[in-house]
Formats: C-alpha cells, structure tokens, sequence
C-alpha cells in the first residue's frame, strides 16, 4: 500500500516537472519570434515615452487609446511620470505574454506583454507595455510604469 502511494506521488511530482519544462519551453517558443522585432520595438516605445511629451508618444499609441482617452488624461500622466526625470539606462525588455485573436477596433490581432526596469535619474521604474502586433509593425495597447520613487 505504501508503494503505491509512493508511487502515486512520484508520478504525479514526474507529471508536474513535465508540465512546466513544456510550459517553459513553449514560452521561449513564443517569444523567439518576437525578439528580432518587438524587443526593439518596445525599447524605442520607452525612449520616446521618457521625453514625457505627448506629442511624441501620441503616434505610438493605438487609435483605441487615443479615441477612448482624453489628452487632459494623458497628460497628467506625462507630468506625473516627468518627475522621474531624464532616462539614463533600459534593461532587456523581457517577454511575458502572448495573446492571439484579441478583438480591437481593426480586427482581431496577437497582443505582446513586455516589462523592463528603467533607470531615471530620480529614480527607478519597472515598465508594462502590451503592444498589438499589426500587419506593418506594432502598436502600443497599454502602457503601465510603477515607482516607488513618484511616492510622496
């Protein structure tokens, strides 16, 4: 009796191990294709977005964000995120998600999540951007940064 639950554990360990190697792999899988492009292509989205100028920022966007939003919004958000002050360094993007068939107003397209930490000189931030893959490039879907350094 003892070794059948032994071995029931030791399958069940021996299924999960298997599960997350896949899972690992699939992941690696998907964000190879992505290197070459969007890795850049993020980098540069954070470049711009770190002259706190929405004006520049603006083309980036997709046009789901810049219909639904107002510029009054928008930039309160540059100015709050402005006190971070100039970017110095990026770190390498890093790949989280892939989501394909989500529905926006020109179709249905695969939506690419990417983090990064930047360092400003006031301070540090870690990034979000979620990017549309369209036919001609990308497109920036959402946009998220965290700072304990924007804390008052």
């Amino acid at each position: 009796m003892f070794k059948k639950i032994l071995k029931a554990i030791g399958s069940a360990i021996a299924v999960l191990v298997v599960v997350i190697v896949a899972a690992s792999a699939y992941s690696s899988y998907k964000s190879a294709g992505y290197e070459k492009t969007a890795v850049p292509y993020v980098k540069e989205v954070i470049t711009a977005f770190s002259k706190w100028d929405l004006e520049i920022a603006k083309p980036y966007f997709h046009e789901s964000i810049t219909d639904n939003t107002s510029s009054e919004d928008m930039l309160k958000m540059f100015r709050w995120f402005s006190k971070l002050g100039s970017l110095e360094t990026i770190e390498q993007p890093q790949f989280r998600n892939l989501r394909s068939g989500i529905n926006t107003s020109i179709g249905s397209n695969s939506l690419i999540t990417y983090s990064a930490k930047a360092h400003y000189e006031n301070g540090e931030a870690n990034l979000t951007i979620n990017i549309i893959d369209l036919d001609d490039g990308f497109s920036v879907y959402s946009f998220n940064l965290k700072s304990m350094d924007l804390a008052d």
